[in-house]
């Protein structure tokens, strides 16, 4: 696997896939992410109606729920809100999230088979 810093892109034997980057509002949740959430909409509306969004990408919808879902369950770990966050994403798609508050790890969460 051959990840390319300057596109954020990885290429692997006869599968290409665009990766999108996006933080958090509050800068602490770096993610990206390939696939479709297909409940995007709702999850702004029903999750999301204070947060700042600077792109329409469904990529700024997931780092922003983690934000939220951190913010309003503050004694479960890390691990815990991505299970949340799974639990509530719709869709085909899979993560690889980065946490300020733990630096040495990168964390990854799928819904599905994203290898179509």
């Amino acid at each position: 696997t051959m990840i390319s810093k300057q596109s954020d892109s990885i290429h692997t034997k006869n599968l290409f896939l665009i990766l999108e980057k996006m933080f958090s509002n509050n800068k602490k949740i770096t993610l990206v992410h390939n696939g479709i959430i297909s409940n995007c909409e709702d999850l702004k509306q029903k999750y999301l109606s204070t947060f700042e969004f600077k792109s329409n990408t469904d990529t700024e919808v997931i780092a922003n729920l983690i934000q939220y879902l951190q913010e309003e369950n503050t004694s479960k770990t890390f691990e815990e809100i991505l299970s949340l966050a799974t639990n509530i994403l719709d869709g085909t798609w899979a993560c690889i999230i980065h946490n300020k508050d733990e630096p040495n790890k990168l964390f990854f969460m799928k819904n599905e088979n994203i290898w179509y």
